[in-house]
């Protein structure tokens, strides 16, 4: 076991990284080798917040915004025909991304940053901002958002043009901007599922459906 501080975290990520590209690599290995992180992360007192903060910091610019779970994996398998695709927007360092396509979830990783050759993803990324990904790829029939910005409109603003079916998103209750959760509250039914989390987050893990369906014009 490693024992993990924030002078081990990116080392820690390093060997995140190298594992799970490896083309051998399946879903369990991905979740092995980010256990002792986890269980740091659900650690609490106020020394260790101390700490976890910086760690929160290396962890979300190099591998995920929040952290994976086989049980959050397995309810967006549930919901997802083997045959449909995810779009995922704003897909960051792509963890996620391909924790599905190793869990046999068909996805497509968009993101319009440029991304720095000594930090790269862990999946091919399209770059692609959400509205441009949307329109791009109109058969997918489901979204998916780790941590839409705060305060930003780019999630409610591809959340506006998307026809499909099913939303899913990672983040707190405040996450993205008051559009955004006024169009989910709205237009959705939602499902609410506990992540593990660093010490002072609170993200959980949001499966949406539509409550209506579209009606398209003839011509």
């Amino acid at each position: 076991m490693t024992e993990i501080n924030s002078k081990t975290i990116d080392n820690e990520c390093d060997k995140i990284y190298a594992i799970c590209t490896n083309p051998l690599s399946i879903a369990q290995t991905a979740f092995d080798v980010i256990e002792d992180i986890v269980e740091y992360a659900n650690k609490r007192g106020f020394d260790i917040w101390m700490d976890q903060f910086p760690c929160r910091e290396i962890f979300t610019r190099r591998i995920s915004w929040s952290i994976p779970s086989k049980k959050a994996i397995r309810r967006i398998s549930d919901v997802i025909p083997k045959t449909n695709t995810i779009l995922s927007l704003g897909s960051g360092q792509g963890f996620w991304e391909l924790i599905m396509k190793l869990s046999h979830i068909n996805v497509i990783a968009t993101d319009p940053k440029d991304y720095d050759p000594s930090n790269p993803p862990f999946t091919p990324i399209l770059k692609l901002n959400a509205t441009d990904a949307v329109i791009a790829y109109p058969s997918c029939d489901a979204l998916f958002i780790n941590w839409p910005t705060y305060q930003a409109s780019w999630a409610a603003d591809a959340l506006t043009i998307f026809t499909g079916s099913t939303v899913i998103y990672i983040g707190e209750d405040c996450t993205a901007d008051d559009k955004f959760r006024e169009i989910i509250d709205k237009n959705w039914n939602q499902e609410q599922y506990p992540l593990d989390n660093w010490q002072g987050i609170h993200d959980k893990l949001f499966i949406c459906h539509r409550k209506t369906t579209i009606s398209y014009d003839s011509d």
